[in-house]
């Protein structure tokens, strides 16, 4: 999209992509998968979000360098009011599902400040 989707933190590339629309889980994972590909080697987090019948799904994901500093479950509990959320994961891949699709830009900014403060704490 025009927009850049990338913001670079601290030497870390944060994905925050435009919302896909009717994208089921599984395809929505395949086009995380395939940010992950494109940028092996680098340090980056993943925040991507889908709109299916007006219900959000987020996936978060986190390369597996910055664990020690930020884990994708702890930014997901703090992304998940934003959306009236449930969900969680694991350390390095998070998933949730939840409403308010036009809270989306709002959470993404949230994520990026959550970034930030784990990569300057």
């Amino acid at each position: 999209s025009s927009m850049s989707t990338v913001t670079e933190i601290h030497e870390v590339s944060v994905w925050t992509p435009e919302p896909l629309r009717n994208y089921d889980k599984k395809q929505h994972r395949q086009f995380v998968d395939a940010f992950k590909s494109e940028n092996q080697g680098r340090s980056w987090v993943a925040i991507s979000g889908a709109v299916v019948d007006s219900k959000v799904s987020l996936i978060v994901e986190i390369s597996s360098d910055l664990v020690q500093k930020l884990r994708a479950d702890h930014l997901m509990k703090r992304l998940l009011p934003l959306i009236d959320g449930r969900g969680g994961g694991k350390p390095q891949r998070a998933e949730a599902g939840g409403k308010y699709p036009d809270r989306i830009g709002e959470l993404y900014k949230e994520g990026l400040k959550a970034v930030r403060e784990a990569l300057e704490g």
